[in-house]
């Protein structure tokens, strides 16, 4: 019996071995890379088969190649998870070779206080920076095309963030919890602010959106408690569902002509809000949590009328204004 035990077990690690695989092909001077021989491209990742096992420390320096078995290998990207849960890393220098930086490559880094992204970069991946807690300043350079989720989220220690000209949308979340971020550029590329994208940025008292923006996601700005005032351009087609709810900063807000579509609870606990310009001559459909209070409601002259007989528009103190 015993013997019919082990052989069974035997053949089951028979089996299992060859599964077990490692994240990396070589290990040169400290750092672990993933080869591709086709293309001559070494991309930088973790040891082993578990990435939250903190294998770099202090300070790491990536060469723009290595050489492995006479054949050299450009440095092209930042693995996923490559450097996820190093709390003991202090700094990255990455080379001009790196186009893209992976899905979690530096989550959790939290001894990473600045961080400098080359030219070459033209992604950075979903949760990249993830928490990482004491970054107070990063670069993004004009090469990045991609910003993907969550990338930047809960960096509650940068101040400002300037987003380069060649990227369109700012993707869900990326900047969700940066408590301290009181600065953000935003270009005249970008079309989308996705869902939850700066979510509860207190540190933002204004901001400033761009002529192209069209559609601002679910929950965008929402929990900016410390928000004051917001201009929204006449490009914005529609406001997604809590866009600015808990922004108790505002005490009016103006809806452009553009705009079409405005979600439920949009303006849901801005408890100090006492004006909205709507500057649409048509109502545009709204819920009945869309604003926190039924307050001054400013429209152009001779529109009165459509908007008392709009549902839940017709609950505002409407006013004609002569020079809308």
């Amino acid at each position: 019996m015993k013997k019919s035990y082990n052989k069974i077990l035997l053949t089951v690690l028979a089996v299992l071995l060859p599964m077990i695989s490692y994240a990396h092909d070589v290990e040169i001077g400290e750092i672990f890379y993933n080869l591709n021989d086709n293309t001559k491209e070494a991309t930088v990742t973790y040891k082993g088969c578990n990435p939250d096992n903190e294998d770099y420390t202090r300070f790491v320096v990536i060469p723009s190649s290595i050489t492995h078995n006479g054949s050299r290998y450009s440095v092209t990207g930042i693995g996923d998870c490559a450097f996820y849960n190093c709390v003991r890393l202090r700094a990255v220098a990455i080379p001009n070779s790196v186009k893209s930086i992976g899905d979690k490559a530096f989550a959790k880094c939290n001894g990473l206080t600045s961080f400098t992204i080359p030219e070459s970069v033209t992604s950075i991946g979903n949760k990249a920076f993830y928490l990482c807690t004491d970054i107070n300043s990063i670069n993004i350079p004009n090469s990045v095309q991609k910003i993907g989720s969550h990338a930047f989220f809960g960096c509650s220690s940068l101040t400002e963030i300037t987003i380069p000209y060649s990227v369109t949308c700012i993707g869900d979340s990326t900047f969700s919890y940066c408590s301290k971020l009181s600065s953000v550029k935003i270009p005249h590329s970008v079309t989308t602010i996705g869902r939850g994208a700066f979510r509860s940025c207190t540190g933002l008292t204004t901001i400033k959106f761009p002529n192209s923006l069209k559609h601002i996601g679910e929950g965008a700005f929402a929990k900016c408690s410390n928000l004051t005032s917001i201009i929204i351009p006449n490009s914005v087609k529609s406001i997604g569902e809590k866009a600015f709810a808990s922004c108790f900063g505002f005490d009016s807000v103006t809806i452009p002509r553009s705009v079409t579509s405005i979600g439920n609870k949009v303006f849901a606990d801005c408890r100090n809000l006492r004006t909205v310009i709507n500057l649409s001559k048509t109502p545009q459909k709204i819920h009945l949590n869309t604003f926190a209070t039924y307050c001054t409601l400013r429209v152009a002259k001779g529109c009165k009328a459509a908007y008392e007989n709009a549902e839940y528009w017709r609950d505002f103190m409407i006013v004609e204004d002569d020079v809308m």
